[in-house]
């Protein structure tokens, strides 16, 4: 179990966890009511976030499915994050109860992060990751076929089930 000795929790891990899954959620709603994405019909959704800087420039896969699924979705335990005692939940999760969570469920299909180190051609396409949201996509065929139609390729689908 990883956990923090920092004065500061908020400075920590768990802490920065915390506070993207806090952050991305509430890009989803107003004044308690849903903001920025449409209830779905035709559209994907699509909600890139700027991963540069998480985690100090040092996040990795497992970090994306935490703060994108929660932590019972991180296949390596040890990588798995606690706050206070408790497994930290992501934006797609039915335990995440923070502002904007239900909107974010309900209206985003696709979390893309983007951790752009080189600033060239097909760069930017290349350094994101997406995670699809399961409650929106009923398949992984579904979930890739959205991705099939990124104008950026490749985009890579981290939590396909094939």
């Amino acid at each position: 179990m990883l956990s923090t000795t920092a004065d500061d929790r908020r400075q920590s891990t768990e802490g920065e966890t915390l506070k993207a899954v806090q952050r991305i959620c509430q890009k989803c709603e107003r004044d308690g009511q849903p903001h920025k994405f449409p209830p779905p019909a035709a559209a994907v959704h699509v909600l890139l976030v700027d991963f540069r800087t998480f985690m100090n420039g040092r996040s990795d896969f497992h970090d994306r499915v935490h703060l994108g699924l929660g932590g019972e979705y991180v296949s390596n335990k040890f990588c798995r994050l606690f706050w206070e005692g408790t497994l930290i939940s992501g934006v797609f999760n039915e335990r995440t109860t923070v502002r904007g969570a239900t909107s974010a469920c309900a209206r985003i299909h696709l979390l893309g992060f983007v951790d752009e180190k080189a600033y060239e051609p097909g760069a930017f396409a290349a350094s994101t990751q997406f995670i699809a949201n399961h409650y929106l996509f009923s398949t992984s065929a579904e979930a890739k076929e959205a991705i099939a139609a990124w104008p950026l390729q490749p985009a890579r689908l981290l939590n396909s089930r094939e």
